[in-house]
């Protein structure tokens, strides 16, 4: 009787599964000669759900292979992506962390409801997390779609609207609503990301792309419907190569443009000393404690997430001349002190000054290394380069070899006793060095560019600032000290202060003690 009363039970039950085949939207349907046996067994079943393999992703591609049902979408485990590396495909072997934290790898959260960082839609998301529960937190394939139904909506704008059961091919089998990309930012949690902090620094995503500025609509990338940058925009996570990278097998990072260039999709920089792609900025490996960038034996660059590939600090490949990464990376680089933290505004090293209470630039006095390394890690960015003679084609010489311990500009804390008046805030906050108020590089240049060679800023300290190619820099000096203060300065804004160029201060602004 018993075994009666099991046997009427399974029958049922794939009574009603079989049932269910009449509603399966296409192409996992009977129109496609796909019936529940392809995947289902009642008796015996390896896998959960009845399934006639215990591997989720090995019963998927028994289908989804050269020469099988499902030969036009084929997989194989060589697609899965290793970033920096190789792969076209998100991994369907991905282990979810046991805890929730914002240095988890990838920016991934626990496969559960977490109260400190919610989901995108909670309700939603249950569905997600039932099936990782289910694959034992493996994110494989049935975990971010589900094969029987085209309801939920897709990203893409291309896919067609769902007319009821039986419709909706070429939907993507969504797990849950994907159009914002809710999925993607179910499981990377710490990604989703609109205005940055010091602990989740990653690539702004649902946010609209400014009307100003060097920014523009990309021409070939996707925005949601809103007009909102989201994580797709970028990356697609199956089929994606970043632009035929590694002759078509990809790079792991599954980007719609190169990693060279999917940054000028909306960011629209002119050209530039740093963004030449023949003799602009070249990343020459980390310093200063960096760990950015790496590069494997073929010369293809591996991420920070991926620490088991060792420590290999090398330059970047020569074909990345001039591009955004070699000084930002999308997803953060992460701070070698404090540890845990991540650069602003995504840098490979920290780039700007330490700020105290009332957000003023301020001497880090933690930090006390041995010449020429900075005496503060602020201006670790621009003197990775800029602390050796590297020659430059553009301005025909050798760059300047700022040695920060003997620099005014930012060794020292300012000081309104012996270098002259100061400016407000640094007359104010200088006194006794209580403040230790200090200058970064980006204080007065503009990496990005400006209308002269020497990248300087149309506005210093507040004031606005106008130099020429030839250099009379009178208005720099101006925008900070106080010229004209009794100490026989000449009140000539056509004058020059440094000594390269007709003043008395110094060859060059960095590399005399002098001024």
């Amino acid at each position: 009787m018993k075994r009666a009363l099991i046997t009427v039970i399974l029958i049922s039950c794939f009574l009603v599964y079989a049932g269910k085949a009449l509603a399966l939207d296409p192409p996992h349907d009977n129109s496609n000669s796909i019936d529940c046996s392809e995947c289902h067994t009642t008796h015996n079943a390896p896998g959960p759900s009845l399934t006639e393999d215990a591997s989720n992703s090995n019963l998927c591609m028994s289908c989804h292979t050269s020469g099988g049902l499902a030969t036009a979408k084929p997989f194989n485990d060589a697609m899965q992506a290793e970033p920096g590396v190789t792969g076209a495909s998100h991994r369907w072997d991905g282990i979810m962390p046991a805890t929730s934290d914002p240095m988890n790898q990838y920016g991934l959260r626990k496969p559960a409801a977490d109260p400190s960082n919610p989901p995108p839609d909670e309700v939603q998301s249950e569905a997600m997390n039932e099936r990782l529960q289910n694959f034992n937190s493996v994110a494989t394939c049935s975990v971010c779609h589900d094969q029987h139904s085209q309801f939920a909506k897709p990203w893409d704008p291309a896919a067609p609207s769902y007319g009821g059961p039986g419709t909706g091919a070429g939907r993507h089998f969504q797990r849950i609503d994907n159009n914002m990309d809710q999925m993607c930012k179910d499981c990377h949690a710490y990604r989703d990301v609109a205005s940055p902090t010091v602990t989740q620094m990653s690539h702004p995503v649902g946010v609209s792309i400014p009307g100003s500025g060097a920014y523009q609509t990309p021409p070939n990338l996707d925005l949601d419907s809103s007009g909102n940058v989201q994580c797709q925009t970028c990356h697609t996570p199956h089929y994606t190569d970043s632009g035929g990278a590694n002759s078509g097998a990809g790079d792991g990072y599954l980007l719609d443009d190169t990693l060279k260039d999917v940054c000028y999709e909306c960011h629209t920089f002119s050209q530039t000393v740093h963004l030449s792609p023949t003799t602009g900025l070249l990343w020459p490996g980390g310093q200063y404690g960096s760990t950015y960038a790496r590069v494997d034996g073929s010369g293809n660059l591996i991420p920070l997430e991926n620490t088991s590939l060792g420590n290999n600090l090398q330059p970047v490949p020569a074909a990345f001349q001039g591009a955004c990464i070699n000084c930002h990376w999308p997803h953060g680089v992460r701070d070698d002190s404090p540890a845990g933290q991540f650069y602003p505004n995504l840098t490979v090293e920290q780039s700007v000054e330490q700020k105290d209470a009332n957000n003023m630039a301020v001497l880090d006095t933690s930090q006390n290394p041995s010449p020429p390394l900075p005496s503060s890690d602020s201006n670790d960015l621009c003197l990775t380069c800029h602390d050796t003679q590297v020659y430059s084609t553009t301005e025909g010489r050798n760059l300047d070899a700022i040695n920060w311990t003997a620099v005014q500009h930012g060794a020292v804390a300012a000081s309104g006793t012996n270098r002259g008046d100061l400016e407000d805030p640094y007359l104010t906050y200088s006194a006794g060095y209580s403040r230790n108020l200090v200058l970064a590089c980006t204080d007065c240049h503009t990496p990005h560019g400006s209308g002269n060679i020497f990248l300087i800023r149309e506005s210093i300290n507040g004031r606005s600032v106008t130099v020429t190619t030839a250099g009379y820099w009178y208005s720099i000096c101006d925008a900070c000290h106080t010229i004209n203060s009794g100490m026989g300065h000449p009140a000539n804004p056509g004058s020059s202060c440094s000594g390269g160029m007709g003043g008395c201060h110094g060859t060059r602004l960095h590399t005399s003690s002098q001024f």
